[in-house]
């Protein structure tokens, strides 16, 4: 699981790296049986960004003042520290295996219980906080940064009955310290609670190849109905296994569409989203035991019909890590 130890300009990217590493671990090592005990993995590295962000987008300083709200987004690029973590223990009576992690996704902390005969149940909790704008919608001044808090419950089924079925359920509830905005305007209050289903199946699997593929929907029930939106998404993955080396793929397409007519541009508000991600590792390079390298990129854009919400980016990254 990934973790970015400095705030980023570019959140999509966030978003979809995390997947792809997340992806690539989840599958590298799908099929191979827990040992006993102890495990985990840690991972540190760099990552360049390049792209522009949205001018919501409260992470980059360049953004903290606009001229006005149609304004184009401005290029930004930055090289970032990347690190992982993640701990396991596995109980040899049960097979039960408790993780905590860095990143996101199922969550910090992690209990999973594979059985014979049904499946992989398992159960996710995670804290996050980041930083959003009091209010977003300030031209000609500075903007000030507040905390956004997010606890997040997510419970999966895996191997659906031995089919290569997977269902998963996430809840997040979303708190915002001084939502500026929201107090000025009811509907713009970006605080509330968001739903998300995803199911999918593994369509093909090899010893050298697996494809899989998901449909995903979301429900965004937030304070302000302007923030508030019905989601969804299909997502395929693809993991090319070699002597050594795997290389996992991740498309994802997702199209958001906003209740009401947002006041501050006088339009609905819909967003469609890609995303596609690529992480290459390496196994033992020059025959050094348990470590491995991962080379790692994305591209994402998010297209809105309102272009203040508009986001893109390029990333490629290197990682350097150590199992046990």
């Amino acid at each position: 699981m990934l973790k970015i130890l400095k705030p980023i300009s570019l959140v999509i990217f966030c978003s979809v790296t995390i997947y792809v590493i997340i992806f690539f671990f989840v599958n590298a090592h799908a099929g191979e049986p827990e040992a006993a005990g102890f495990s985990g993995r840690i991972m540190v590295g760099g990552a360049f960004t390049t792209g522009k962000p949205s001018p919501d987008n409260a992470s980059a300083d360049k953004n903290r003042r606009i001229t006005s709200l149609s304004q184009s987004p401005e290029h930004l690029t930055e090289i970032i520290p990347v690190g992982t973590g993640e701990l396991n223990y596995t109980f040899a009576s049960t097979g039960t295996t408790v993780s905590l992690g860095t990143g996101s996704g199922l969550g910090a902390f992690v209990i999973s219980q594979p059985t014979a005969e049904t499946g992989t149940f398992s159960l996710g909790l995670n804290y996050m906080k980041d930083e959003v704008w009091q209010d977003p919608f300030i031209i000609g001044a500075n903007r000030t940064e507040t905390d956004r808090r997010t606890k997040e419950l997510a419970l999966s089924w895996d191997n659906i009955l031995n089919s290569g079925f997977n269902f998963s359920y996430t809840f997040d509830d979303v708190d915002i310290e001084n939502d500026v905005a929201g107090k000025r305007n009811q509907n713009l209050k970006r605080d509330g609670q968001r739903h998300a289903i995803k199911g999918g199946i593994r369509i093909f699997e090899t010893d050298i190849s697996e494809l899989s593929a998901g449909l995903r929907y979301e429900r965004s029930d937030m304070t302000g109905k302007n923030f508030s939106y019905d989601g969804y998404g299909i997502e395929l993955t693809h993991v090319l296994r070699g002597g050594g080396w795997d290389l996992g793929t991740a498309l994802s397409v997702s199209y958001h569409d906003y209740n009401g007519i947002h006041p501050e541009f006088n339009r609905a508000r819909e967003d469609r989203i890609l995303s596609l991600g690529s992480a290459f590792t390496l196994h033992e390079p020059f025959k050094f035991k348990h470590y491995f390298i991962t080379l790692f990129g994305s591209a994402t854009l998010n297209d809105s019909s309102i272009g203040f919400y508009d986001e893109s980016s390029l990333t490629g990254g290197l990682g350097i890590g150590y199992e046990f």
